[in-house]
C-alpha cells in the first residue's frame, strides 16, 4: 500500500512547482534537494500520477494533473494552516496568513485604507498583496495562489465568483484655466473635438473610448499616456484634458501643477469594482472577515 499523504509533501510539491526545481524548493524551505525530490515522488506513488517533468538541466515543468493539484494543494493548507490558526486563537481573534489580488492600478486606491482597517481589527492575520492584470489575477485565483481579488467588473472570467462593491463615477480632468473648468458637472457634448489626455491602460482606455464613440463624440486623441500619474502631469501642463475612473484626494500633480476634476453631466456609470474569488474555492475564516471588511469599508456607489 502506498505512504499516505501528508502536509509536508504538499509544501515541497508546492515549493517545487513555483521554484520550477528541486534546488530552489529546497533553498526556500532551507531543507536538502533529496528531501524535496523523495517527497515528490513519494506524493506522485500516492496518488499514481505524475505531477512534476524533470528536464536535465532545464528544471521543472508541471503536467495537466500537477496543475490541477496545485489549486487543490494550496487550498487545502492554507485551510490545516487556519486549523492551527483557529486551535491557537479559540476565543481570540483570527490569525495566520491571507493572501489577496489587486488589479494594479487600482490598488493605490483601495489597498492602504483596506489593509489598515483590516489590521486594526484583526492584528493577528498576516495579510500579504499581488498587484497584477486581470488575467494575472484570475489565475492566481484559480490555482490558489490567492484567495480574494478585487477587480474591475469587465471580462467573462470562467470558474471566477464576483461580488459587487461599488461603481465608479466617470470624470472629466482639466487645467484649472480651461474654460469647462469653471463647470459643476461636464456634459460629453462638451468635449467635441478637445485634445484628450487618454490613459492607455485597461480599463480606461476601452471604457472611455467606447463611451465617447457611442455618444457621438469627435475623439481628437493628442497623448496616450501609460500611467495615471502620466495623464494627470499631461493635463497639468495644458496639454489637453483626460477622463479618469478613480480620483485622487488632491488636485495636484508630481510636479506640483493643480489640476480640476470634473464629474461627467451625462447619466453614466464607470466599471464596477468587485470582490472575485474562485468559484469551487471554500474561503478560509480569513479571507471571509476580509470580505465582509470591504463591504462595510468600501462606498456603494462613486468610488472612493
Amino acid at each position: 500500500m502506498p505512504d499516505p499523504i501528508n502536509l509536508r509533501q504538499l509544501a515541497y510539491f508546492l515549493a517545487a512547482a513555483d521554484a520550477r526545481s528541486m534546488t530552489g524548493a529546497a533553498k526556500a524551505l532551507r531543507v536538502s534537494q533529496s528531501a524535496v525530490s523523495q517527497a515528490v515522488a513519494a506524493l506522485e506513488r500516492r496518488l499514481a500520477v505524475q505531477l512534476l517533468l524533470r528536464h536535465r538541466s532545464k528544471g521543472l515543468t508541471l503536467t495537466a494533473a500537477g496543475a490541477e493539484v496545485v489549486a487543490d494543494a494550496r487550498a487545502l493548507l492554507a485551510h490545516s494552516d487556519e486549523l492551527f490558526a483557529t486551535a491557537r486563537s479559540l476565543g481570540t481573534e483570527l490569525a495566520g496568513r491571507l493572501v489577496i489580488g489587486c488589479f494594479l492600478t487600482l490598488a493605490p486606491f483601495l489597498l492602504p485604507q483596506l489593509l489598515e482597517g483590516f489590521h486594526r481589527r484583526h492584528p493577528g492575520v498576516h495579510v500579504e498583496f499581488i498587484e497584477g492584470s486581470m488575467n494575472e489575477l484570475r489565475r492566481l485565483l484559480q490555482n490558489g495562489e490567492c484567495e480574494l481579488a478585487l477587480l474591475y467588473d469587465l471580462e467573462v472570467m470562467p470558474k471566477i465568483q464576483r461580488e459587487l462593491l461599488y461603481t465608479t463615477t466617470p470624470s472629466v480632468l482639466l487645467h484649472p484655466d480651461h474654460p469647462l473648468a469653471a463647470e459643476a458637472e461636464i456634459p460629453l457634448s462638451a468635449l467635441s473635438g478637445e485634445p484628450l489626455v487618454l490613459l492607455d491602460v485597461e480599463p480606461s482606455y476601452e471604457f472611455y473610448h467606447t463611451l465617447l464613440t457611442n455618444a457621438g463624440i469627435d475623439i481628437n486623441i493628442r497623448y496616450r499616456a501609460g500611467s495615471f500619474e502620466m495623464a494627470r502631469a499631461l493635463v497639468g501642463r495644458g496639454f489637453g484634458i483626460s477622463m479618469l475612473i478613480q480620483r485622487p484626494a488632491i488636485d495636484f500633480t508630481y510636479e506640483g501643477s493643480r489640476i480640476v476634476t470634473r464629474p461627467v453631466a451625462d447619466d453614466v456609470n464607470g466599471p464596477s469594482i468587485v470582490l472575485a474569488h474562485a468559484a469551487d474555492a471554500t474561503l478560509t475564516r480569513r479571507a471571509r472577515a476580509f470580505a465582509s471588511f470591504c463591504r462595510a469599508s468600501l462606498p456603494p456607489s462613486g468610488g472612493v
